[in-house]
């Protein structure tokens, strides 16, 4: 099943990506191959286990034996993406930089308060409704639940995206760069093929994906299409391409360059811990910010979190996802 392909000009209509044969969604497709069912929370729980993935690497034994491909995870210091190592996202996560855009001012918001990895590993968003975390986790599923096609978002507990629809405003203040865009996008994609969808079905939404935020200067766009056309540009470095038939201004060039200051008394997330696959401490990054102190013992994934196959009580395993691939 090949998908169409994505050009800039189709994506404020992204969710729409379909197959050439029967215009059924990625997300329709994988929620009713894995799970037995396009409903709501079905489909909720495939972007539960793709996020969470996506987050702190592979947890599941849901994953295909077949995956030729596993994410290391999005929340680690040592990440490796085109060539360049060591690429640290954890940072803009846990507190420890003046990177978060609240109210027009960069400021420090811990993003792990929700208990860390612990709650990713048995399929939650955090351990309460409350926190930091619980806002942005779940909104991530709702906002790649848009832009995977999910037919039944909005629906039977799946709720519709209802967080900021300016990704450029959002980030602002962050001064990514495109290695680390490029990492991002990639452990989405990699926690997508680890659970058996097809590369034909990741390419053409990874294309999607870069066109929209992997780049400076873009011009306003609606997502979901719904919503007021806004900037979507990320990738705001001097490093980033510049978008297609851009138009630079104060909404889609970030901070010019300048990187977030550091928080006052935080400490870098360079130095939390290591294991085998996934990101960071499950015990450790809970904490106030910075506070990602990593345990366990692994080999050549770096400064990880432990997240092996054999974690109790996952829901994938409780559903025998593992045995559609």
């Amino acid at each position: 099943m090949k998908f169409t392909a994505v050009t800039a000009a189709a994506l404020a209509s992204v969710a729409a990506v379909s197959a050439q044969s029967s215009n059924t969604s990625v997300c329709d497709k994988y929620s009713m191959a894995l799970l037995n069912s396009t409903q709501g929370a079905a489909q909720k729980t495939l972007l539960t286990l793709v996020v969470n993935s996506a987050l702190i690497g592979n947890y599941s034994n849901a994953t295909s034996a077949t995956a030729t491909v596993k994410p290391t995870g999005i929340l680690t210091t040592n990440g490796t993406y085109n060539g360049t190592n060591n690429i640290n996202l954890l940072k803009y996560f846990d507190g420890s930089l003046l990177s978060t855009n609240r109210n027009g001012m960069p400021s420090s918001v811990n993003f792990l308060d929700g208990g860390g990895a612990a709650p990713l590993m048995q399929n939650k968003a955090a351990n309460d409704m409350t926190s930091n975390q619980y806002m942005l986790v779940s909104h991530l599923y709702e906002y790649f639940g848009y832009l995977l096609g999910c037919s039944s978002l909005g629906s039977d507990g799946f709720s519709n995206y209802e967080g900021s629809t300016s990704m450029a405003s959002v980030h602002k203040y962050m001064n990514l760069d495109s290695a680390e865009m490029g990492y991002f996008i990639q452990e989405v994609a990699y926690a997508a093929l680890s659970f058996g969808v097809t590369m034909d079905d990741v390419t053409p939404v990874g294309t999607a994906l870069n066109s929209l935020f992997n780049n400076k200067c873009g011009a306003p766009q609606a997502v979901p299409a719904t919503a007021p056309a806004s900037s979507q540009s990320i990738c705001v470095d001097p490093s980033c391409p510049v978008a297609a038939n851009a138009t630079c201004t104060a909404d889609n060039t970030g901070t010019n360059g300048t990187d977030p200051a550091r928080a006052t008394g935080s400490s870098s997330s360079g130095s939390s811990g290591s294991s085998a696959s996934g990101s960071m401490s499950a015990a450790g990054a809970s904490g106030s910010s910075g506070a990602s102190t990593g345990s366990g013992s692994g080999s050549g994934a770096g400064k990880t979190i432990a997240g092996g196959a054999a974690a109790a009580g996952l829901l994938g395993a409780a559903l025998g996802v593992a045995t559609f691939f």
